[in-house]
Protein backbone atom coordinates (compact mmCIF):
# COMPACT_ATOMS: atom_id res chain seq x y z
CA UNK A 1 0.00 0.00 0.00
CA UNK A 2 1.32 3.48 -0.78
CA UNK A 3 0.09 6.65 0.85
CA UNK A 4 0.39 10.07 -0.71
CA UNK A 5 -0.18 13.30 1.12
CA UNK A 6 -3.50 14.67 -0.18
CA UNK A 7 -2.06 18.11 -0.92
CA UNK A 8 -0.58 17.01 -4.25
CA UNK A 9 -2.75 14.15 -5.47
CA UNK A 10 -2.90 15.86 -8.87
CA UNK A 11 0.70 14.85 -9.56
CA UNK A 12 -0.16 11.24 -10.26
CA UNK A 13 -3.82 11.67 -11.11
CA UNK A 14 -4.88 8.84 -8.79
CA UNK A 15 -6.58 9.13 -5.43
CA UNK A 16 -4.73 7.44 -2.58
CA UNK A 17 -6.40 7.14 0.79
CA UNK A 18 -4.53 7.56 4.05
CA UNK A 19 -4.58 4.07 5.50
CA UNK A 20 -3.82 2.41 8.76
CA UNK A 21 -0.06 2.66 8.87
CA UNK A 22 -0.35 4.69 12.03
CA UNK A 23 0.56 8.15 13.20
CA UNK A 24 4.12 9.25 13.96
CA UNK A 25 5.52 8.60 17.41
CA UNK A 26 4.50 11.04 20.13
CA UNK A 27 8.05 12.42 20.42
CA UNK A 28 7.99 13.26 16.72
CA UNK A 29 4.68 15.09 17.14
CA UNK A 30 6.47 17.66 19.30
CA UNK A 31 8.52 18.73 16.27
CA UNK A 32 7.38 22.06 14.78
CA UNK A 33 8.65 22.30 11.20
CA UNK A 34 7.73 25.97 10.89
CA UNK A 35 10.17 26.78 13.70
CA UNK A 36 13.02 25.30 11.62
CA UNK A 37 12.22 26.51 8.11
CA UNK A 38 14.05 29.61 6.88
CA UNK A 39 12.25 29.96 3.54
CA UNK A 40 8.82 31.58 3.57
CA UNK A 41 8.71 33.24 0.13
CA UNK A 42 10.05 32.98 -3.40
CA UNK A 43 12.47 35.81 -2.58
CA UNK A 44 13.78 33.82 0.39
CA UNK A 45 14.29 30.80 -1.88
CA UNK A 46 16.41 32.78 -4.33
CA UNK A 47 18.56 34.21 -1.54
CA UNK A 48 19.05 30.88 0.25
CA UNK A 49 19.93 29.09 -3.00
CA UNK A 50 22.62 31.69 -3.75
CA UNK A 51 24.00 31.38 -0.21
CA UNK A 52 24.19 27.59 -0.45
CA UNK A 53 26.04 27.83 -3.77
CA UNK A 54 28.51 30.29 -2.21
CA UNK A 55 29.07 27.90 0.66
CA UNK A 56 29.90 25.01 -1.68
CA UNK A 57 31.88 26.74 -4.45
CA UNK A 58 32.77 30.19 -3.02
CA UNK A 59 31.05 31.75 -6.04
CA UNK A 60 27.71 33.55 -6.50
CA UNK A 61 26.38 31.19 -9.19
CA UNK A 62 26.75 27.58 -10.22
CA UNK A 63 30.17 27.18 -11.85
CA UNK A 64 30.07 26.89 -15.62
CA UNK A 65 32.30 25.12 -18.14
CA UNK A 66 33.45 22.41 -15.76
CA UNK A 67 35.78 20.09 -17.64
CA UNK A 68 34.78 16.48 -18.16
CA UNK A 69 36.70 13.92 -20.19
CA UNK A 70 35.26 11.08 -22.23
CA UNK A 71 37.20 8.13 -20.87
CA UNK A 72 35.42 5.05 -22.19
CA UNK A 73 32.16 3.28 -22.79
CA UNK A 74 29.90 2.15 -19.92
CA UNK A 75 28.26 -1.27 -19.58
CA UNK A 76 24.87 -1.78 -21.16
CA UNK A 77 21.73 -2.52 -19.14
CA UNK A 78 19.50 -4.16 -21.69
CA UNK A 79 17.55 -1.13 -22.90
CA UNK A 80 16.50 -0.70 -26.49
CA UNK A 81 16.66 2.78 -28.01
CA UNK A 82 20.26 3.49 -26.87
CA UNK A 83 22.17 4.98 -29.79
CA UNK A 84 25.43 5.75 -28.00
CA UNK A 85 27.06 5.85 -24.57
CA UNK A 86 30.08 7.41 -22.91
CA UNK A 87 31.89 7.41 -19.57
CA UNK A 88 32.30 11.02 -18.44
CA UNK A 89 35.07 11.67 -15.90
CA UNK A 90 35.28 14.74 -13.71
CA UNK A 91 38.62 15.25 -11.93
CA UNK A 92 38.48 17.49 -8.86
CA UNK A 93 40.83 18.67 -6.12
CA UNK A 94 43.27 16.10 -4.75
CA UNK A 95 42.84 14.21 -8.01
CA UNK A 96 39.50 12.82 -6.85
CA UNK A 97 37.68 11.36 -9.85
CA UNK A 98 34.00 10.75 -10.42
CA UNK A 99 32.67 8.81 -13.40
CA UNK A 100 29.21 9.30 -14.90
CA UNK A 101 27.60 7.03 -17.49
CA UNK A 102 25.85 8.93 -20.29
CA UNK A 103 23.40 7.07 -22.54
CA UNK A 104 21.91 8.83 -25.57
CA UNK A 105 18.67 7.54 -27.04
CA UNK A 106 17.88 7.23 -30.73
CA UNK A 107 14.22 8.30 -30.43
CA UNK A 108 14.78 11.48 -28.46
CA UNK A 109 11.91 13.34 -26.76
CA UNK A 110 13.90 16.29 -25.42
CA UNK A 111 14.35 15.02 -21.86
CA UNK A 112 17.08 13.78 -19.56
CA UNK A 113 16.75 11.37 -16.64
CA UNK A 114 19.52 11.59 -14.03
CA UNK A 115 19.73 8.57 -11.73
CA UNK A 116 22.05 8.66 -8.73
CA UNK A 117 22.74 5.25 -7.25
CA UNK A 118 24.29 6.44 -3.99
CA UNK A 119 26.29 3.70 -2.29
CA UNK A 120 25.23 0.27 -3.31
CA UNK A 121 23.99 -0.61 -6.77
CA UNK A 122 25.35 -0.90 -10.29
CA UNK A 123 23.82 -0.02 -13.64
CA UNK A 124 23.52 -3.75 -14.46
CA UNK A 125 21.34 -4.47 -11.40
CA UNK A 126 18.39 -6.29 -12.99
CA UNK A 127 15.71 -5.11 -10.57
CA UNK A 128 16.63 -1.44 -10.47
CA UNK A 129 17.39 -1.23 -14.18
CA UNK A 130 13.71 -1.75 -14.95
CA UNK A 131 13.14 1.90 -14.04
CA UNK A 132 16.01 3.14 -16.19
CA UNK A 133 14.92 0.95 -19.10
CA UNK A 134 11.41 2.33 -19.07
CA UNK A 135 12.56 5.93 -18.97
CA UNK A 136 15.12 5.39 -21.73
CA UNK A 137 12.66 3.49 -23.89
CA UNK A 138 10.25 6.40 -23.35
CA UNK A 139 12.75 8.69 -25.07
CA UNK A 140 14.88 10.23 -22.30
CA UNK A 141 18.66 10.29 -22.28
CA UNK A 142 20.14 8.79 -19.09
CA UNK A 143 22.92 9.98 -16.81
CA UNK A 144 23.91 7.44 -14.17
CA UNK A 145 26.15 8.44 -11.24
CA UNK A 146 27.40 7.10 -7.92
CA UNK A 147 28.70 8.85 -4.82
CA UNK A 148 32.42 9.68 -4.56
CA UNK A 149 34.58 6.71 -3.58
CA UNK A 150 31.74 4.28 -4.41
CA UNK A 151 31.24 1.71 -7.21
CA UNK A 152 33.25 2.67 -10.27
CA UNK A 153 34.71 5.75 -8.53
CA UNK A 154 38.25 5.20 -7.17
CA UNK A 155 39.42 5.57 -3.56
CA UNK A 156 42.77 7.32 -3.98
CA UNK A 157 45.69 7.86 -1.63
CA UNK A 158 46.21 11.64 -1.58
CA UNK A 159 48.67 14.09 -0.09
CA UNK A 160 47.06 16.27 2.58
CA UNK A 161 48.21 18.63 5.30
CA UNK A 162 48.20 15.55 7.55
CA UNK A 163 50.41 13.58 5.18
CA UNK A 164 49.28 10.66 2.98
CA UNK A 165 45.54 10.11 3.37
CA UNK A 166 43.61 7.13 2.01
CA UNK A 167 40.13 8.29 1.00
CA UNK A 168 38.41 5.05 1.97
CA UNK A 169 35.06 6.49 3.06
CA UNK A 170 33.08 9.71 3.16
CA UNK A 171 33.99 10.58 6.72
CA UNK A 172 37.63 10.95 5.68
CA UNK A 173 36.65 13.60 3.12
CA UNK A 174 35.72 15.96 5.96
CA UNK A 175 39.36 16.49 6.95
CA UNK A 176 40.12 17.95 3.51
CA UNK A 177 38.03 21.02 4.29
CA UNK A 178 39.80 24.39 4.35
CA UNK A 179 38.94 28.04 3.67
CA UNK A 180 39.01 27.46 -0.08
CA UNK A 181 37.49 23.97 -0.27
CA UNK A 182 34.16 22.61 0.90
CA UNK A 183 34.30 18.80 0.49
CA UNK A 184 30.57 18.81 -0.16
CA UNK A 185 31.43 19.75 -3.75
CA UNK A 186 32.82 16.24 -4.29
CA UNK A 187 29.22 14.97 -4.02
CA UNK A 188 27.47 17.67 -6.05
CA UNK A 189 29.91 18.84 -8.72
CA UNK A 190 30.01 15.57 -10.74
CA UNK A 191 26.26 15.88 -11.30
CA UNK A 192 26.60 19.47 -12.49
CA UNK A 193 29.58 18.76 -14.75
CA UNK A 194 28.04 15.72 -16.44
CA UNK A 195 24.63 17.39 -16.75
CA UNK A 196 26.19 20.42 -18.47
CA UNK A 197 28.11 18.14 -20.83
CA UNK A 198 24.96 16.22 -21.76
CA UNK A 199 22.99 19.43 -22.28
CA UNK A 200 25.72 20.80 -24.54
CA UNK A 201 25.72 17.63 -26.63
CA UNK A 202 21.94 17.79 -27.06
CA UNK A 203 21.54 21.54 -27.31
CA UNK A 204 19.65 21.60 -24.01
CA UNK A 205 16.68 19.66 -22.62
CA UNK A 206 13.05 20.64 -22.24
CA UNK A 207 12.58 18.38 -19.21
CA UNK A 208 15.13 17.08 -16.72
CA UNK A 209 14.17 14.50 -14.10
CA UNK A 210 16.37 13.28 -11.25
CA UNK A 211 15.97 10.34 -8.87
CA UNK A 212 18.14 8.39 -6.47
CA UNK A 213 18.16 5.87 -3.64
CA UNK A 214 19.69 6.38 -0.19
CA UNK A 215 22.81 8.51 -0.67
CA UNK A 216 21.55 9.01 -4.20
CA UNK A 217 18.25 10.26 -2.82
CA UNK A 218 20.19 12.64 -0.58
CA UNK A 219 22.18 13.87 -3.57
CA UNK A 220 18.97 14.28 -5.56
CA UNK A 221 17.46 16.55 -2.91
CA UNK A 222 20.54 18.76 -2.61
CA UNK A 223 21.17 18.98 -6.33
CA UNK A 224 17.56 19.79 -7.18
CA UNK A 225 17.67 22.46 -4.47
CA UNK A 226 20.51 24.37 -6.14
CA UNK A 227 19.81 23.78 -9.85
CA UNK A 228 16.38 25.03 -11.03
CA UNK A 229 16.82 23.19 -14.35
CA UNK A 230 15.62 20.00 -12.63
CA UNK A 231 11.92 19.76 -13.55
CA UNK A 232 10.96 17.06 -11.07
CA UNK A 233 13.02 15.16 -8.49
CA UNK A 234 12.41 11.95 -6.56
CA UNK A 235 14.35 11.16 -3.41
CA UNK A 236 13.97 7.55 -2.26
CA UNK A 237 14.91 6.89 1.38
CA UNK A 238 17.40 9.75 1.23
CA UNK A 239 16.92 12.03 4.23
CA UNK A 240 14.87 13.36 7.13
CA UNK A 241 15.21 16.62 9.08
CA UNK A 242 17.88 16.39 11.78
CA UNK A 243 15.45 16.52 14.69
CA UNK A 244 13.40 13.60 13.40
CA UNK A 245 16.55 11.58 12.72
CA UNK A 246 17.47 11.84 16.40
CA UNK A 247 14.18 10.15 17.35
CA UNK A 248 14.86 7.06 15.27
CA UNK A 249 15.87 3.75 16.82
CA UNK A 250 18.36 3.34 13.97
CA UNK A 251 21.40 5.44 13.07
CA UNK A 252 19.63 7.83 10.75
CA UNK A 253 22.41 10.42 10.90
CA UNK A 254 24.46 8.43 8.42
CA UNK A 255 27.81 9.44 6.96
CA UNK A 256 29.49 12.83 7.35
CA UNK A 257 27.83 14.40 4.32
CA UNK A 258 24.37 13.89 5.87
CA UNK A 259 25.05 16.06 8.92
CA UNK A 260 28.60 17.48 8.95
CA UNK A 261 28.90 20.01 6.09
CA UNK A 262 28.81 23.70 6.97
CA UNK A 263 25.49 24.26 5.19
CA UNK A 264 23.75 22.40 8.02
CA UNK A 265 24.95 24.96 10.53
CA UNK A 266 22.44 27.34 8.98
CA UNK A 267 19.81 25.35 7.05
CA UNK A 268 17.89 22.15 7.64
CA UNK A 269 16.64 19.59 5.15
CA UNK A 270 13.22 21.24 5.21
CA UNK A 271 14.77 24.24 3.47
CA UNK A 272 16.26 21.98 0.79
CA UNK A 273 12.93 20.23 0.20
CA UNK A 274 11.41 23.65 -0.41
CA UNK A 275 14.24 24.78 -2.70
CA UNK A 276 13.74 21.63 -4.79
CA UNK A 277 10.20 22.87 -5.61
CA UNK A 278 11.21 26.44 -6.53
CA UNK A 279 10.25 27.86 -8.94
CA UNK A 280 7.22 25.86 -10.06
CA UNK A 281 8.88 22.46 -9.78
CA UNK A 282 8.07 19.08 -8.23
CA UNK A 283 9.88 17.27 -5.43
CA UNK A 284 8.58 13.92 -4.18
CA UNK A 285 10.02 12.20 -1.13
CA UNK A 286 9.51 8.43 -1.23
CA UNK A 287 9.99 6.51 2.01
CA UNK A 288 9.67 2.87 3.05
CA UNK A 289 7.73 2.49 6.30
CA UNK A 290 9.63 -0.69 7.21
CA UNK A 291 12.99 0.25 5.69
CA UNK A 292 15.76 -2.08 6.84
CA UNK A 293 18.35 0.70 6.67
CA UNK A 294 17.20 4.18 7.41
CA UNK A 295 14.42 6.79 7.51
CA UNK A 296 11.75 4.20 8.32
CA UNK A 297 8.38 5.05 9.80
CA UNK A 298 5.93 7.83 9.04
CA UNK A 299 7.57 10.81 10.75
CA UNK A 300 7.57 12.75 7.48
CA UNK A 301 3.80 13.20 7.82
CA UNK A 302 4.56 15.96 10.30
CA UNK A 303 6.15 18.32 7.79
CA UNK A 304 4.53 17.21 4.52
CA UNK A 305 1.57 19.58 4.89
CA UNK A 306 3.50 22.75 5.83
CA UNK A 307 6.12 22.18 3.11
CA UNK A 308 3.44 21.58 0.50
CA UNK A 309 1.57 24.74 1.48
CA UNK A 310 4.69 26.90 1.33
CA UNK A 311 5.66 25.45 -2.06
CA UNK A 312 2.31 26.47 -3.49
CA UNK A 313 3.43 30.09 -2.99
CA UNK A 314 5.66 29.70 -6.05
CA UNK A 315 3.50 27.04 -7.79
CA UNK A 316 5.72 24.25 -6.58
CA UNK A 317 4.61 20.75 -5.66
CA UNK A 318 5.85 18.71 -2.71
CA UNK A 319 4.60 15.36 -1.51
CA UNK A 320 5.61 12.40 0.62
CA UNK A 321 4.81 8.86 -0.53
CA UNK A 322 5.04 5.93 1.90
CA UNK A 323 5.36 2.28 0.87
CA UNK A 324 4.52 -0.13 3.68
CA UNK A 325 4.84 -3.30 1.58
CA UNK A 326 8.61 -3.49 1.18
CA UNK A 327 10.84 -4.31 4.15
CA UNK A 328 14.17 -3.53 2.53
CA UNK A 329 16.09 -0.44 1.46
CA UNK A 330 15.05 -0.10 -2.16
CA UNK A 331 13.26 1.72 -4.95
CA UNK A 332 10.15 -0.41 -4.63
CA UNK A 333 7.65 -1.29 -7.34
CA UNK A 334 5.26 1.25 -5.82
CA UNK A 335 7.90 3.97 -5.87
CA UNK A 336 8.81 3.09 -9.46
CA UNK A 337 5.17 3.49 -10.43
CA UNK A 338 4.98 6.89 -8.74
CA UNK A 339 8.09 8.11 -10.55
CA UNK A 340 6.87 6.86 -13.94
CA UNK A 341 3.37 8.25 -13.43
CA UNK A 342 4.70 11.68 -12.54
CA UNK A 343 7.07 11.77 -15.51
CA UNK A 344 4.30 10.62 -17.81
CA UNK A 345 1.94 13.34 -16.54
CA UNK A 346 4.56 15.97 -17.33
CA UNK A 347 5.30 14.43 -20.72
CA UNK A 348 1.63 14.57 -21.61
CA UNK A 349 1.57 18.35 -21.22
CA UNK A 350 4.06 18.67 -24.07
CA UNK A 351 4.08 15.32 -25.87
CA UNK A 352 0.44 14.12 -25.92
CA UNK A 353 1.29 11.28 -28.30
CA UNK A 354 4.16 9.94 -26.19
CA UNK A 355 3.70 7.65 -23.20
CA UNK A 356 6.23 5.68 -21.24
CA UNK A 357 6.18 1.89 -21.50
CA UNK A 358 3.55 0.27 -19.30
CA UNK A 359 4.41 -1.34 -15.98
CA UNK A 360 4.43 -5.15 -15.92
Amino acid sequence: MRILRPAVLVLVGVLFSVGAIGAPAQDANSFDPMAVIHIRSAKDAVLVRAAVIRSIWKTDALPANLLVEVTGQPPGFGAANVAGSQVLTRTMEFGLKSHAYFYQVSQFTDCLFIYHSGHDEEITNEVKSSLWKRVVEGGCDLLYLAMPLMHHNPRPLVNSRFGPLLLKNHDVLSVLENDALNPLKFFIEPVLASFDYAATQRGGYRYVFMAGLSGGGWTTTLYAAIDPRISASFSVAGSLPHSLRSLSEKNDFGDWEQYGPSIFRTWDYLDFYLLATHPGRTHIQLLNVHDSCCFAGTKAFIYAGPISQLAKGWRGNFSVVFDENTHIHEVSIEHTQTILATITSLFDTVFPARTLPANP
